[in-house]
């Protein structure tokens, strides 16, 4: 990791160690806190890409004004060329929402996340290798300037105008009306873009060149020629010279705030514009400039050859103005971390953000929601308070207490190094200071000793936490007191300890009702004074917050903060707070209710703002879960909060400003002045790469050899400002509507697509839940192979269908043999039985119906006889129904086929006609009364068909489909009419007619084919849910 800058500097020290001696117990009680916070860090810097998270290099401000800007007010971040910066040149934002550099490696298009060499499309090119000045063009697209021509750049293509087109001369300016025309001033004149064509406004000549133009918001025209001041009014042909103009004008910049801005040799001049006349607005700042700009808050950025950059806010402007003065400027050079001290190119985004190319590096200053205060570079381990004069003493390990101005002016005081313990009373003015001399009161008046504390602090190197209550009584935070138990009281003349037992405080609160609650080192532990009695708190109220690391008492109730998280006290038990921040890491190092009643958290990735509504939902029941606004580094929330020595680490000033410190920083926040950015996201797909050929993003529709089948889709949301923030999700039409989460990748790939049409989507979202206007979309066809065209595939499906039609019918065989002779033998063992074992019971039946009347044989003997007869005639009649049940078993839907094949073959022996019967599907059981009704009806068609048909051959099919069963009756007879049916009833034929009543009544079909002497199919089809068994 590259880092620079004084800032940086700090963050190095910070990384390898404190630079200072650091006390052994200071050392020990931050060590596992260090070690997560560098975790977390290196797994959230991006080798790509570095973000000056320490953003101390030249922040200044004014502690007493909210509204104050300085650059401490932006969040600095650097490209470099190992993020793939192409390197120094003109830079110009197009109305897609691109960044584009020019130089000596081309053209460069940056989406916020990566730079992007633009290649042109085969048969077009640049016609030089080195690009000029760039500009976004009207309607969309971007003009490049060469020596002696203009590039259009627009939906790919690029478009060349040279003098045939009325481009003349070199060095261009470009520059754009109110009316959204591009100008342009080159060493030939002043140009305008109008139909497609470069018409000369201004031709230079000898002694009146044009060098310099801006348009202000009026449409008139300011510029210099030959180093003079004009003014060419709005509707116009001719320049008039402005009066009272600085001489030797160079670049000319008319701002949105009605300021105008003129540099010369020796400086800058500032202007405020009246119609066509200027009025000064300060007295110039003599220091070389080569480039200005207004920025979206009505700022001065400055570029200088030599100096690096100057920074001048709206305030310090009108405060020169005032007093006719020259303005506060803050400088900031390579040496504070701007990437080279010549700053040529600046421009501002959309966003309002603005961007510094250097040869060194890009820069761009994004306004942040919070703004660092400008302390001295080696200081850490700081602890700051602001008082109600507009002061803010910061206290830290390795200096003496400091005093910073309302003016931003640093006061060292008398108050010693390891000042860490600072409380600002309840009034919001006194603040008080304590360390091992004593109690210091810092404000208001000069810093001076209260109360000396003495040998009973022991050997100590920092006292973490202190207050002061309603009498006047301090509370002291001591690690190694007495007898171990941490807090000291003042009782007005010495100091007592509070406890008579170990509580090894880590936070002190003071309630609205003057109760004292204290954190112990002990996990899921805390105390309460009220009024001298001891109170304690621990699970079995709730406490589930770990070790207490920050206790808040308010009006609305009491909040802790600790390891484990936020928890809310309602009186009686205490409630987690969680918010919707994925992955947070805790502890909870500090909290602070605003004046509105919103809830700031302090946390290892930065600080959390949860919104008043959302905390009375929570304190309700209501709501389990509540939203929370994330600021970290990129919002100037950077460093590591101390937990164990600089409590609190969250404190809000008399002008409801959010105070934060960290290790090496301390910032504000307005929460009534906070910067809102971010807009609506656009989304773009960006390229469709296959294993041989790379497109660029097309309007129309791609085609894809059959040897494409695996593409990488590349897709971007041009979002200079948080880029981080994005979540994509994409699909691919064709293949699936399912929409895919991307996260913050921008690349899908898909493998082995089939041939065919396909329409590739994606969508983004910002950090506001922001969606895009529009999708992103790119269409194209992957042609089929030959083996992938239909004609193959039929080719190669007649051989398989006939293969399985084979193998079907083989299996329908197959079946019919096995229900052949399964019946087969079931019909061989009934007639045996009937044949062998009935008969013989039936002549002993006969013998003993005999005997059983034979009056010669003794009448007891007789009675014998006649039971034995009636058991032997019972045993024949079971006898018969097993051989009735044998022959119309109903084996898994068999029972059907038994009873068909039985009296086909009783009519076959009649007729001595063929027959057979076949089975096609897997047999189900049948439902007992459906399968009679169609067992009749089949048979009705049977019989028919034996006697009538004159064929030689009568067949039954039997078909289980899954949707419908099927009993084809067919026979190659000589047919008849089937219109014929309809006069059935009348000549006295009733056999079909009876068939459809019956197929009827089972929600069935009948279907008869017939042709003369082509014979007769009868189908009959029964549904599934009315023949089937469940």
């Amino acid at each position: 990791m590259v880092v620079s800058g004084p800032g940086a500097a700090r963050g190095r020290a910070l990384l390898k160690g404190h630079q200072a001696p650091i006390p052994p117990v200071l050392l020990r009680a931050d060590m596992d806190t260090t070690a997560v916070f560098v975790s977390r860090m290196l797994r959230y810097i991006s080798p790509a890409r570095l973000v000056f998270a320490f953003a101390a290099f030249a922040v200044w401000m004014h502690p007493s004004s909210a509204s104050a800007q300085t650059l401490g007010s932006f969040q600095h971040a650097v490209y470099l060329k190992q993020d793939g910066w192409p390197g120094n040149g003109d830079m110009t934002q197009t109305a897609d929402g691109f960044l584009w550099i020019s130089g000596n490696k081309g053209l460069t298009r940056f989406d916020g996340s990566r730079f992007r060499t633009f290649v042109p499309l085969p048969g077009e090119r640049f016609l030089e290798a080195r690009l000029g000045a760039l500009h976004p063009a009207q309607g969309g697209g971007l003009w490049i300037a060469t020596s002696d021509s203009a590039t259009l750049l627009k939906d790919g293509h690029l478009r060349h105008y040279g003098a045939q087109q009325g481009y003349l001369g070199n060095n261009a300016t470009f520059m754009t009306d109110p009316a959204g025309v591009v100008w342009v001033s080159t060493s030939a004149g002043l140009l305008r873009f109008e139909n497609d064509a470069w018409h000369a406004i201004y031709r230079n000549r000898a002694g009146h060149s044009l060098k310099y133009a801006s348009f202000d918001e009026a449409g008139n025209l300011w510029a210099s020629i030959d180093h003079q001041l004009f003014v060419l009014p709005k509707g116009q042909s001719d320049f008039q010279p402005v009066p009272h103009g600085p001489s030797n004008a160079q670049r000319v910049h008319a701002g949105a705030s009605g300021h105008l801005y003129v540099t010369t040799n020796d400086g800058i001049h500032f202007y405020r514009r009246n119609g066509l006349e200027l009025a000064e607005l300060a007295q110039p700042l003599e220091t070389r400039i080569y480039a200005v700009l207004e920025g979206k808050d009505h700022a001065v950025w400055m570029g200088s050859p030599h100096d690096g950059m100057y920074f001048v806010s709206a305030s310090d402007l009108e405060s020169a103005e005032a007093t006719h003065v020259v303005p506060r400027t803050q400088p900031m050079t390579r040496e504070d971390g701007l990437t080279g001290n010549f700053a040529a190119y600046l421009i501002k985004d959309d966003e309002g953000d603005i961007w510094v190319n250097t040869p060194g590096g890009l820069n761009r200053f994004r306004p942040a929601a919070f703004t660092r205060v400008k302390l001295p570079l080696d200081i850490h381990t700081t602890s700051a308070a602001p008082d109600g004069a507009g002061n803010l003493w910061v206290g830290s390990e390795n200096n003496p207490v400091l005093q910073v101005l309302p003016s931003g002016e640093l006061h060292t005081t008398a108050v010693p190094p390891l000042t860490l313990a600072l409380y600002v009373a309840p009034n919001g003015r006194d603040v008080w200071a304590a360390n091992p001399k004593g109690i210091w009161r810092l404000s208001p008046g000069e810093p001076r000793i209260e109360k000396a504390i003495g040998a009973v602090a022991g050997p100590v190197g920092a006292l973490p936490c202190m207050l002061r209550d309603g009498q006047g009584k301090f509370y002291v935070c001591v690690p190694y007191s007495g007898n171990g138990n941490g807090l000291l009281v003042s009782d007005g003349e010495g100091w007592k300890e509070v406890f008579n037992h170990p509580v090894f405080p880590t936070t002190l609160a003071l309630a609205p009702n003057g109760d004292i609650w204290t954190g112990s080192r002990d996990r899921n532990h805390l105390y309460r004074l009220a009024k001298g009695v001891e109170s304690k708190f621990d699970e079995r109220q709730g406490v589930a917050a770990g070790v207490v690391k920050i206790i808040l008492a308010d009006e609305d109730g009491l909040w802790i903060g600790g390891d484990n998280g936020i928890q809310y006290f309602d009186g009686q038990r205490f409630h987690t707070l969680v918010t919707d921040v994925p992955d947070i890491a805790m502890p909870v190092a500090g909290l602070v209710v605003d004046r509105h009643g919103d809830l700031w958290v302090q946390t290892l990735d930065g600080i959390l703002r949860i919104r008043a509504a959302d905390l009375a939902r929570f304190r309700s029941g209501a709501l389990k879960r509540v939203h929370a606004d994330l600021f970290d580094d990129q919002d100037n929330v950077s460093g590591i909060p101390l937990f164990s020595w600089t409590s609190p680490n969250l404190k809000l000033g008399s002008d409801g400003r959010i105070w934060t410190q960290t290790s090496t920083a301390v910032a504000w926040a307005d929460p009534d002045h906070m910067q809102v950015t971010g807009q609506q996201p656009a989304v773009y797909v960006d390229y469709l790469e296959t294993s041989s050929h790379a497109y660029a993003s097309a309007r129309d529709t791609l085609t894809l050899s059959p040897n494409e089948k695996a593409v990488r889709i590349g897709f971007t949301s041009p979002t200079l400002g948080r880029p981080d923030k994005l979540k994509f999700r994409y699909r691919l039409v064709g293949m699936s509507d399912a929409w895919m989460d991307a996260g913050d990748r921008r690349e899908a790939a898909y493998t082995n697509l089939a041939p065919g049409s396909y329409r590739f989507e994606v969508m983004v979202t910002n950090e506001s839940g922001l969606s895009g206007k529009q999708l992103g979309t790119i269409r194209f066809v992957r042609l089929p192979a030959y083996y992938e065209t239909w004609w193959f595939r039929a080719l190669w499906a007649l051989p398989v269908a006939l293969l399985l039609w084979l193998a079907h019918n083989a299996r329908s065989r197959a079946l019919t043999r096995r229900l052949k002779i399964r019946s087969d033998e079931r019909e061989a063992v009934a007639r045996d039985i009937h044949d062998t074992l009935l008969q013989r019971l039936h002549a002993v039946l006969l013998s003993l119906q005999r005997l059983s009347q034979d009056e010669s044989i003794p009448v007891a003997a007789r009675a014998s006889l006649a039971r034995i007869r009636d058991d032997t005639r019972e045993t024949i009649s079971e006898g018969r129904e097993q051989i009735s049940m044998l022959r119309r078993a109903q084996d898994s839907g068999l029972m059907l086929y038994d009873e068909l094949m039985a009296e086909g073959r009783r009519l076959q022996q009649q007729q001595d006609i063929r027959f057979a019967v076949e089975v096609h599907g897997e047999p189900r059981p049948l439902k007992s009364e459906a399968a009679a009704e169609l067992r009749d009806a089949a048979l009705e068609g049977m019989r028919n068909a034996f006697k009538h048909s004159g064929g030689a051959e009568v067949q039954v099919t039997l078909n289980y489909e899954e949707s419908a069963f099927w009993v084809v009756v067919s026979d190659n007879g000589h047919g008849f009419d089937p219109q014929a049916q309809s006069s059935a009833r009348h000549n006295g034929h009733f056999g079909l007619l009876g068939m459809r009543e019956r197929v009827s009544r089972l929600k069935g079909a009948i279907h008869i084919e017939s042709n003369a002497d082509e014979g007769t199919e009868i189908h009959l089809q029964v549904p599934s849910r009315t023949i089937y068994k469940l």
